[in-house]
């Protein structure tokens, strides 16, 4: 999965860079995000399941790896615990990554936007705007939730409270 991960955010790094070198070559710009879109939901399409299962998954695995740390101490479980981690956070991050830089650029080219040279306007616009802002342009786990930073904001706040909750009652035992 980081593989993929990688992939789609290489393609939208690629899709940005096209949109940054040739601003005023709109039907062509329109074109690469119509392919990227198709892209996207081909990989989320075939991948959606396996999104869903390893982000489950992981989740799990990062949130009740400190009852399993319990039974398990030692340098095994700790390097165990850092794998789950940084697999999650690779993965999470470089989606997301990619998801907000389609969006960004998209939104810089808008702005510039005078319905001149191919540019959208009108019902175009408005679909496009919309596309933006349901993050069609995103790795996704079947349709369930959208891999942006939005959710990876989320998921690093189901980490932090139960790490806290882990500290005060390792605190409260040991006091």
């Amino acid at each position: 999965l980081q593989l993929i991960a990688f992939t789609f955010a290489w393609l939208c790094t690629d899709f940005a860079r096209t949109v940054e070198r040739e601003p005023n070559e709109g039907k062509r710009i329109m074109q690469a995000y119509s392919d990227l879109m198709t892209i996207t939901d081909l990989i989320n399409r075939i991948n959606g399941p396996i999104h869903a299962t390893y982000l489950l998954e992981e989740i799990y695995n990062a949130i009740f790896i400190s009852e399993f740390l319990q039974f398990e101490e030692g340098l095994v479980a700790q390097v165990r615990y850092a794998f789950f981690m940084l697999a999650l956070c690779v993965f999470l991050l470089t989606s997301a990554c990619g998801s907000h830089r389609v969006e960004r650029v998209m939104e810089q080219w808008i702005k510039m936007s005078d319905g001149s040279k191919g540019r959208p306007s009108g019902d175009k616009l408005m679909v496009l705007i919309n596309e933006l802002n349901k993050h069609r342009i995103s790795l996704s786990a079947m349709g369930v939730v959208s891999i942006t930073y939005g959710f990876v904001g989320t998921v690093s706040n189901i980490q932090l409270y139960k790490l806290s909750c882990r500290m005060k009652m390792e605190m409260y035992l040991f006091s």
